[in-house]
């Protein structure tokens, strides 16, 4: 089985989407992703997946790999910048909340299906006071009204 969308994972490495087999590699775009593995730099390399990386111009970059493609979008916190939502990985020159409120409108001008948000820890630190989410779901707001409107 093939899937007819382009799936916008914000990650490290494989997971399991919990969207079933069958997903080609064709359709993932590894977006703002800035500590890449030997593994993930060999498929980009061979333009097995692609790569936007997490530059001023990335939403215009973006825009043409998912015009005309139903979306999906998963995010792992750690391509935020450090210091907005707790995370087990931090690396340096990551999306801002603004980046990620300009992408959320830019997808969902398009197709989106639906997303899941990964790597999001509830505290800075074990046995410190939760951290809300609030920011970061603010900033999907776009994305999460388009795919409630679906």
């Amino acid at each position: 089985m093939t899937w007819p969308f382009r799936v916008l994972p914000v990650w490290q490495g494989f997971c399991d989407s919990g969207l079933g087999s069958g997903l080609k590699l064709s359709n993932v775009i590894l977006v703002g992703v800035r500590d890449i593995d030997p593994f993930e730099q060999k498929l980009i390399d061979e333009k097995r997946c692609s790569h936007v990386p997490c530059t001023k111009d990335f939403c215009h970059r973006l825009e043409p790999l998912i015009h005309g493609c139903k979306t999906y979008v998963h995010i792992d916190c750690d391509v935020l910048n450090p210091g907005i939502v707790p995370t087990d990985y931090e690396h340096p020159g990551g999306l801002s909340l603004e980046d990620i409120y300009n992408v959320s409108c830019l997808i969902a001008d398009h197709d989106p299906i639906g997303f899941e948000i990964a790597e999001f820890q509830n505290a800075w630190a074990k046995g410190q006071n939760p951290v809300s989410p609030e920011p970061l779901i603010n900033a999907f707001d776009p994305l999460i009204r388009a795919v409630a409107g679906r």
